[in-house]
């Protein structure tokens, strides 16, 4: 079962879990939002309309009780003419322009949006997966419902689309991913999934899936490499270059990446290079546009539990399906490796 990170046993087991860094520590006021979140209204907009991310910059869309586009029980597809985006019942197609153009698609969401300047603004977008996994409350496996009110259930549509070849077996060029949210008054290990909206056998998960708009600048990493290790100046993390069980030889990560079979096995190889952490989940997806010289398909450990299923932890994979990394939840049989981090203290 989870304890306090303030406890004993989970000092003992490592100082540097996810409840013991970062804002948790640093900004533990509930008042504007749980812990380390910290939201306010936008002006004298209502909830229901906007809502501000203090700590990012970024401006939400909220959602309304009365019935309409914006509705939390709207659904949406995401069809685009240039990618192969469209589930024919058979195999991949590019839909047509007034397929995109469908009052039922993400595309005429944005500008319905935009063209009733919701809040005042015009230039709302589809956030990106680790934009929205920033709404993501690892800790309570559901929604902050008094920020978000009349929140939507399910899977919310990213801009960020499945890397691939366009084929159904690389996954086709187009797949949107999503992050998932759970209902405010249920609960569910789920919450913070994300994954590209594709079964096994090819065909979407979803056939159209919850929408929040975004605005603000779009943070991506920015990385700088210098002999083993990688620093994010846009997150200030410190990265080793390779995997636990690689060493950096120059031109390449050589070796072979350690698997550890428990989340205390990799903690307990994280103390073996003092100043250096297992990472949180969010902290590893914030590599998602790309796992420098980092091994394909592999699964890494983070340091965040699943809220309702204290025995297993979030992984992050890599590329290894074809369509970049996902976040989702497994058990300690799973055997992922290991990524370590440390904040620079420069930055």
């Amino acid at each position: 079962s989870l304890v306090s990170c303030l406890s004993a046993e989970a000092i003992a087991l490592s100082a540097h879990q996810d409840g013991m860094t970062g804002r948790d520590v640093s900004s533990p006021d509930n008042s504007d939002g749980k812990l380390g979140f910290s939201y306010s209204t936008v002006g004298s907009f209502a909830k229901a309309e906007c809502i501000k991310d203090k700590v990012t910059g970024l401006v939400w869309e909220g959602k309304p009780a009365e019935d309409g586009p914006r509705h939390t029980r709207r659904r949406y597809t995401h069809l685009d003419e240039a990618n192969l985006s469209l589930w024919n019942g058979s195999t991949y197609v590019r839909p047509t322009l007034e397929q995109v153009q469908a009052p039922s698609n993400s595309r005429w969401y944005v500008s319905h949006v935009n063209s009733i300047a919701l809040c005042g603004y015009t230039d709302w977008r589809l956030p990106t997966t680790r934009e929205l996994q920033g709404l993501v409350d690892y800790g309570a496996g559901k929604a902050q419902a008094e920020w978000f009110p009349n929140s939507a259930a399910g899977p919310h549509l990213s801009a960020t689309l499945a890397r691939g070849q366009g084929s159904t077996v690389d996954g086709p060029l187009g797949m949107p991913v999503y992050v998932y949210f759970d209902a405010l008054d249920i609960g569910s290990p789920d919450h913070g999934a994300i994954r590209a909206n594709r079964e096994n056998s090819g065909r979407p998960t979803y056939a159209s899936m919850a929408i929040r708009l975004v605005r603000g600048s779009v943070s991506r990493p920015d990385m700088v490499a210098s002999n083993d290790e990688l620093l994010d100046r846009s997150t200030g993390l410190t990265w080793r270059r390779c995997s636990e069980g690689q060493s950096w030889n120059g031109s390449y990560c050589a070796g072979t990446t350690l698997l550890f079979t428990t989340q205390d096995a990799a903690f307990e190889q994280a103390r073996l290079s003092p100043g250096w952490r297992v990472p949180t989940v969010k902290e590893l997806i914030s590599l998602a546009d790309s796992f420098p010289d980092g091994p394909s398909g592999y699964t890494f450990w983070s340091s965040t539990p699943v809220a309702l299923w204290p025995q297993s932890s979030w992984f992050v994979h890599t590329t290894g399906w074809a369509f970049g990394p996902y976040v989702s939840r497994g058990h300690n049989f799973d055997r992922p490796g290991l990524r370590l981090v440390r904040v620079d203290p420069s930055q």
